[in-house]
């Protein structure tokens, strides 16, 4: 595979041994992976790690965050009501910790369903950061589960807001790691009482956001700043 300095320095460490694999594989032909082959990359370099005997395979970056046992992508989430939580509002809560794939609730189990993330590394994120959280008074809890993937459904049944009980994101365009240079702008971060939002509307009003979070059912902010619109575009809540 022939590849440039400027693709060089696009592409992790991992991910170009990734394009290696495509590229062995006749399925890639050195230009800059697109976004729908990431999963396919992830997916074969899995399979094969799992291929490998036990003592050749790599460490798994996972285990530098505090979960050496943690190796699937699938979590199961638990403390789920479905009356407050639909697959959008997980995906948000999701996405900021990786690769969010698919989100699947269960009918029989009311209070549990599964997220698919891209990589091992990325639920084991999810556990360390959101494990125990209080979300819409619900507390959530979350463990790795035995599926290697969740199986997409043709006809998934309706939640209680009449969304889609399963949401394959796979090609999302608001995915926050679909390249390396997007992901580097992501702070990994628990949950905290403090919003950012960039670009806000020049005659934004705190009035006016106390208004979207109470459209949205969510607590009102009990302080606002604006800062100046020409110089950082930036408005900060607390």
């Amino acid at each position: 595979m022939s590849a440039d300095n400027s693709n060089t320095d696009f592409y992790s460490r991992e991910e170009m041994a990734m394009l290696a694999e495509l590229a062995a594989d006749g399925s890639f032909q050195g230009q800059r992976m697109p976004r729908i082959f990431r999963h396919a990359a992830v997916q074969l370099q899995n399979s094969l790690e799992r291929s490998k005997p036990q003592g050749d395979r790599d460490f798994d970056s996972s285990e530098s965050a505090g979960s050496g046992k943690h190796k699937n992508c699938v979590l199961m989430v638990y403390g789920i009501d479905q009356s407050r939580f639909n697959c959008d509002k997980l995906f948000n809560l999701f996405c900021v910790y990786g690769t969010c794939l698919r989100i699947k609730f269960l009918k029989a189990k009311p209070d549990t369903c599964m997220v698919e993330m891209g990589l091992p590394s990325e639920s084991a994120l999810i556990i360390e950061h959101l494990n125990g959280i209080e979300l819409f008074g619900h507390k959530l809890l979350f463990q790795s589960s035995n599926q290697k993937s969740i199986i997409p459904i043709d006809e998934p049944f309706k939640m209680p807001d009449q969304s889609l009980s399963f949401v394959d994101y796979s090609n999302n365009e608001n995915q926050r790691f679909s390249d390396v240079r997007a992901a580097r702008k992501n702070r990994i971060l628990p949950p905290s009482r403090q919003l950012y939002w960039f670009d806000a509307p020049p005659g934004i009003t705190e009035h006016g956001i106390q208004k979207i979070f109470e459209m949205k059912r969510a607590s009102t902010p009990t302080a606002v700043t604006k800062f100046n619109i020409n110089t950082e575009k930036v408005a900060e809540y607390g």
